[in-house]
């Protein structure tokens, strides 16, 4: 419901914000993606996304387009300036100025937000600041479901130190994911791939596991029309270093070294992981659970990478890992136009009994579907997830 303190002309407005924070998914973090809207009475006078790797906020980029504008610039103040901003204002100054303090500053009479910050530094404190300089500060409390699409990965990091996990996949018509002799290119078509690098483009991090690495050599960067866009961070989960891993390796002649993790287990042979430190890349060991790699514990490390969304590209066993588990959000899958044998690899493998009834497997809801020529896209989340 509309906050009775707003009015038609503020929820469009705030409306605007949320657009200008989507062009920021996946590319803001560890800060969340946040739009802002300035006007002067009913003329914008300055917009602002966060900006890459997350500064300068995007109340500070609206505040320097708006002091450029010639309404602001008059001598002689006649209509009252709004702030409209998807996140309330941060507080904190000791990496770059409050942004409640600069809309002081700035001379902001109005403030309206529509979500409180829940980083410990801010939690509500922006809001009392602008309140204590005399700044009619409001949270609106509406478009919740749309904040929840953009900043849903931050939000989940700041609650449980662990990143939104999206499990991405692309089978035949049947379930399959390639031939019994692990071909699977391409299974989807043209579209479907273009689609893929959007996806990618809105996630700070892909995962995958050996086997895909092993069998398909992915690149698993950003190309084409995203090409420009800075490189993701990439996780390999490889328990035993099983993996060749050279300058040859596709992920890492694709991709920045720097941002390349190899999960393995502990007490892993160490002259495979002083192989993989001179080559640039980062190994981390973790402890195991029932035989394979925590997933718990990974998803901590990742989190504490200030990751908000992580893409998991595959294959069988890693996605069948995160759905026994409960380790997901949601599930991204594109159907091919092709059926393949029954032999062929399954998008996943045994996670319950074979005796198991069907109402005890999962079932997830339906958040989107949309059709690329003759692939179908769909978007589940689990019925438990919060909205």
């Amino acid at each position: 419901m509309t906050s009775s303190e707003i009015n038609n002309f503020d929820t469009r407005l705030l409306k605007i914000a949320l657009n200008i924070a989507r062009r920021g998914i996946g590319l803001t973090g560890p800060n969340p993606s946040v739009g802002c809207v300035i006007t002067y009475g009913q003329t914008i006078i300055g917009r602002g996304c966060t900006s890459i790797n997350g500064r300068p906020h995007a109340e500070i980029v609206a505040m320097e387009q708006a002091k450029r504008h010639y309404l602001y610039q008059t001598s002689e103040k006649k209509e009252k300036i709004n702030v409209y901003t998807t996140l309330e204002p941060c507080a904190h100054d000791d990496t770059t100025p409050s942004c409640a303090k600069e809309l002081i500053k700035f001379g902001a009479d109005r403030v309206i937000f529509l979500l409180k910050d829940p980083d410990e530094r801010t939690q509500g404190k922006g809001a009392n600041i602008l309140k204590s300089a005399g700044i009619d500060c409001i949270n609106a409390k509406i478009f919740k479901e749309e904040m929840l699409d953009i900043v849903g990965g931050y939000l989940k990091r700041k609650k449980e130190n662990k990143p939104f996990v999206s499990l991405k996949i692309a089978s035949s018509i049947n379930g399959k994911i390639g031939t019994i002799k692990g071909e699977s290119k391409w299974i989807s078509g043209d579209l479907s791939r273009k689609k893929v690098q959007l996806i990618r483009s809105n996630h700070d991090a892909i995962l995958v596991g050996k086997k895909t690495v092993l069998r398909d050599n992915p690149r698993l960067n950003l190309r084409e029309e995203y090409q420009n866009i800075p490189q993701k961070f990439v996780f390999i989960l490889d328990a035993n270093l099983s993996i060749p891993y050279s300058k040859k390796l596709k992920i890492i002649k694709f991709n920045q070294k720097e941002k390349i993790y190899v999960f393995t287990k502990k007490n892993c042979d160490k002259a495979k992981i002083n192989q993989i430190r001179k080559l640039g890349l980062n190994p981390i060991q973790i402890g195991k659970k029932k035989g394979k790699l925590d997933i718990s514990e990974i998803l901590l490390k990742i989190g504490s990478l200030g990751i908000n969304k992580l893409l998991v590209e595959g294959g069988s066993s890693i996605w069948t890992s995160f759905i026994k588990e409960a380790f997901f959000d949601e599930i991204i899958i594109f159907w091919g136009n092709n059926i393949l044998n029954g032999t062929a690899m399954p998008t996943f493998n045994d996670f319950l009994p074979v005796n198991t009834r069907i109402k005890t497997f999962p079932r997830l809801k339906l958040k989107y579907i949309k059709n690329w020529v003759d692939d179908i896209e769909a978007v589940w989340q689990p019925t438990t997830q919060e909205t």
